[in-house]
């Protein structure tokens, strides 16, 4: 089991309101194929995004590889990215990354 590497970010607005997230492969190939596939996985609900104590973490279990992807947040981004995910607004996911694979979820 490997550790996926990603660059993840919480967006804001102007005003610092959280309006979304990134999640952005580093060159290699897991994170890569992690990132590629998670999107459609996440739409047929056969991934999840979780909070763990400080950490937001991508669930793909049906990853052709296997391991874990996570990153630590600050308490209150935490709760606002959380709010923000669960709450009634309307999303979009869009392709993020210029020379890898990545997506974001942001508010439409």
């Amino acid at each position: 089991m490997s550790t996926f590497e990603t660059d993840f970010e919480v967006l804001k607005d102007e005003a610092g309101n959280v309006n979304g997230f990134s999640l952005i492969a580093q060159p290699q190939t897991e994170a890569e194929v992690f990132c590629e596939t998670f999107p459609k996985a996440l739409m047929q609900h056969k991934a999840d995004i979780n909070f763990e104590g400080e950490e937001i973490v991508f669930d793909h279990p049906t990853c052709r590889y296997q391991g874990r992807c996570a990153h630590k947040m600050d308490n209150a981004e935490g709760a606002s990215l959380q709010e923000f995910l669960c709450g009634e607004q309307k999303k979009k996911l869009e392709r993020a990354g210029f020379l890898t694979s990545g997506f974001k979820i942001v508010q439409e």
